[in-house]
């Protein structure tokens, strides 16, 4: 695997972590500030001067890395009790882009990314062994856009390897799954992610059947085969989704690059919900268009994607445990401790 590019410093926060500190906690220092103070106030509706407010944004920037997850936990000599400051998020959004001979819309995917997304904190493209141009049209862009760093595999090993490679090394506080094929619209990232930087989700999946703005007519059969293994996948975490199949994923960084991920093929869009689900996360659907393709146009799944889903299916929601599905550290900081009551 080979990375080119360069990736601009992130401006939010320019202090280091100390030294062994895990990337989800700072100091206890850090709440004594006036800077801390006002916002605590603030969050609980307490009143604040405005000589206080002048006062406390004056000071130095907060002693949070770039690289701390989504939302700062600090412990306050509370036995196992944690106060979760949500208002420190900073939103930075990954974009992570898997592509396989898709050197006719990943220029346009990219434009439209920064159009819609100005402020993407980075965008990843891993090339799975493209055989066009593709790679070639990926390292023009990361000339000219510092943001866009691109990763090749040597031999092509399908979609999920692709994303594994791209989540491992993103250090956005929310990763976004965009396909290049332009069949889901970028201009659509910002809806997809609000629920998560309002606070109400971890995961937010693009749903294809709510209401849309639009969506090609194509192939019965592949809408057949979604709504079945929708419905068996629903059966299996008694939830309601309208769309496992989905290629448009959002989620909280620390759940993505903390999965284990073990399907190959199209095998991650089953296996990313089944694992959400284990650690109760909060999953919304968001409705999306789909500009879909036909097998002339590009289209790359098949029958044997559709059985290899349902293999899955059971795989990750019966014979798979939460402790097979995350990390241990990620397990033991209880970040999502529904499961572990």
């Amino acid at each position: 695997m080979v990375a080119t590019g360069t990736h601009g410093p992130n401006k939010n926060y320019n202090l280091p972590l100390r030294k062994g500190m895990p990337p989800d906690f700072f100091p206890l220092s850090a709440l004594t500030s006036p800077r801390t103070q006002v916002l605590l106030k603030w969050r609980h509706g307490q009143p604040v001067s405005e000589i206080q407010t002048l006062w406390s944004f004056l000071e130095t920037p907060w002693p949070l890395s770039a690289r701390a997850f989504s939302t700062a936990r600090v412990t306050r000599g509370l036995g196992n009790r944690s106060t979760s400051l949500d208002f420190m998020d900073d939103h930075s959004v990954s974009l992570v882009i898997p592509a396989f001979n898709e050197e006719r819309t990943i220029g346009s995917v990219l434009d439209r990314v920064f159009e819609f997304l100005p402020d993407v904190h980075e965008v990843l493209v891993v090339d799975d062994a493209s055989v066009d141009r593709t790679p070639e049209v990926c390292h023009a862009y990361t000339l000219r856009e510092e943001r866009v760093r691109l990763y090749r595999h040597r031999a092509n090993k399908g979609k999920t390897a692709a994303l594994r490679t791209g989540l491992a090394a993103c250090s956005g506080s929310i990763v976004v799954v965009q396909d290049a094929d332009l069949e889901y619209d970028p201009r659509e990232i910002a809806d997809l992610i609000a629920p998560i930087k309002e606070g109400s989700a971890d995961v937010c999946l693009g749903s294809r059947f709510m209401v849309r703005r639009a969506g090609r007519v194509l192939y019965f059969r592949h809408f057949l085969a979604n709504k079945f293994l929708t419905f068996i996948n629903n059966l299996c975490t008694d939830l309601n989704l309208t769309d496992v199949e989905t290629g448009y994923k959002a989620s909280r960084s620390e759940i993505a690059k903390n999965m284990i991920i073990e399907s190959s093929g199209f095998g991650f869009e089953v296996e990313f919900v089944a694992k959400c689900k284990k650690i109760g996360a909060r999953i919304y659907e968001v409705p999306i268009s789909y500009y879909g393709r036909t097998y002339e146009e590009g289209k790359k799944i098949g029958l044997k994607d559709g059985l290899d889903a349902l293999w899955y299916l059971a795989k990750f929601n019966i014979l798979t445990g939460v402790g097979q599905s995350f990390r241990p550290e990620f397990l033991k900081t209880k970040a999502y401790p529904k499961r572990f009551q």
